[in-house]
């Protein structure tokens, strides 16, 4: 198991001669890696966890045109494959979880009964939200600071309001992609967690209340931190989050003898 057919991915396992019972897969976030993830992903792996972390087309470059051209279906295509592969290897039990865009992919993975996935949610994802998304203001200094590691200001300044107007054509396919899935949101009865932080800079944190009210049927967990930021993986205040989480798996999880 130590060849991934995934490229720029990282798995973590608990012990390199015994395969756990239980996998955890996570998405990363919207121009994130699986770094954003990694420090839960390594307390997982101490508790007996195996964890696949997967890298979204696209990201961990410098070239955010070709970023900002990829489709949300090609996203969820590498979350199915990676869902499929964990459960070719044996494992008895899968969970996915997802940070802010791989927490959208991560809800429609959970809620597709199709799919083989036990358990699962995501960490400040506006899967149902009342706003269009559009983080162009956020992008700027982040695009500005990236691009001139590997361009001169002047590159940067005749092709950064081309790259904005690319990201947003891809948000608005992301908005109409999340929306063909909220019908079966309501339909899953699966265990879900949800967590939303109180201070999230990046998307409208009241909006988690619209994807709750869609959870209805589902056995739901849901937790509200009010002194986290967007990123709460990295956040200095993550420790409750990181509390959370593993009660949630230990919760859900069969065995794992």
């Amino acid at each position: 198991m130590t060849n991934l057919p995934f490229e720029g991915a990282t798995f973590l396992q608990h012990n390199e001669h015994k395969q756990s019972k239980v996998g955890i897969v996570f998405f990363h976030a919207y121009t994130g890696s699986p770094i954003d993830l990694n420090l839960q992903a390594r307390i997982l792996q101490r508790l007996g966890y195996d964890v696949l972390s997967i890298l979204f087309e696209g990201h961990k470059s410098p070239d955010f045109e070709t970023l900002f051209k990829i489709a949300p279906d090609r996203w969820w295509q590498q979350a199915k494959d990676a869902i499929y592969w964990m459960k070719d290897q044996g494992y008895e039990q899968l969970f996915a979880f997802g940070l802010s865009l791989g927490g959208i992919v991560a809800m429609r993975a959970v809620t597709d009964n199709s799919l083989p996935v036990d358990a699962g949610g995501s960490f400040n994802s506006p899967v149902v939200s009342q706003t269009n998304l559009d983080l162009s203001r956020a992008l700027y200094p982040y695009l500005k600071r990236v691009m001139l590691q590997h361009y001169n200001e002047s590159y940067f300044n005749d092709n950064v309001d081309r790259l904005l107007s690319l990201h947003r054509k891809q948000m608005q396919a992301l908005d109409e992609w999340k929306r063909g899935y909220v019908p079966q949101l309501s339909q899953s009865k699966r265990p879900i967690l949800v967590v939303q932080s109180g201070n999230d800079e990046l998307i409208p944190a009241n909006e988690v209340y619209d994807t709750l009210q869609e959870l209805r049927q589902a056995e739901l967990t849901f937790h509200w931190f009010p002194n986290n930021t967007h990123v709460i993986t990295v956040d200095r205040n993550r420790k409750p989050f990181e509390k959370a989480l593993v009660s949630f798996i230990q919760d859900h999880t069969k065995s794992l003898e």
